[in-house]
């Protein structure tokens, strides 16, 4: 081995002895229980946003097919669709025309989500198939999107409010919330 390839062999493995990542903490399905248990019923916004959460846990989806940037960056052809998630007798199916590791769109996956056993804790069919019903909005809008009252107004679920909703809820369960982020219902998924 030359001088120069040493030289870079050290200086690579210094550089990744001193990076320090900042893991996020995993979201557990206590987790879920909990956030359920805090949050405001009838808040629409809260609604939302449990449902996307519990959705992204048993999904194991990451927070770009969840939800857009922001509302105007909202791509039918990207980021879920309500028309994207189909129920049947046993749960739901939801079909992914994009992912991170699929960009050109060349295929759609199905990620099938079944009911669980009686008794379960957490019973992801039922909320996704509760929050559907309640807040009915067109197939072609996102997933995890509500009307206002007057039906005149879309309102987005979106990646920055997604992140803030955890840490609040992880706050408000004690723990801290820079520990947490929206990439923990991935992690907790896995």
């Amino acid at each position: 081995m030359d001088h120069v390839s040493l030289k870079l062999i050290t200086m690579s493995s210094r550089r990744t002895a001193n990076f320090n990542a900042n893991k996020k903490e995993p979201l557990s399905p206590d987790h879920l229980v909990k956030s359920d248990s805090i949050r405001d019923k009838a808040n629409p916004v809260h609604s939302t946003a449990y449902t996307a959460i519990v959705f992204g846990f048993f999904t194991a989806l990451r927070r770009s097919n969840i939800a857009p940037p922001s509302t105007q960056e909202y791509d039918p052809a990207k980021h879920l669709s309500r028309g994207d998630v189909s129920f049947n007798a046993d749960g739901f199916t939801v079909s992914l025309k994009w992912t991170k590791t699929l960009q050109d769109r060349s295929k759609t996956f199905d990620i099938p989500v079944a009911n669980p056993p009686p008794g379960a804790i957490i019973n992801p069919v039922a909320i996704v198939a509760d929050f559907f019903a309640s807040f009915p909005v067109r197939s072609t809008d996102p997933a995890f999107s509500f009307y206002d009252s007057t039906h005149q107004k879309l309102y987005v679920l979106t990646q920055s409010f997604l992140n803030k909703i955890i840490k609040d809820w992880i706050q408000a369960l004690g723990l801290n919330p820079l520990m947490y982020s929206s990439h923990s219902i991935r992690r907790g998924s896995a």
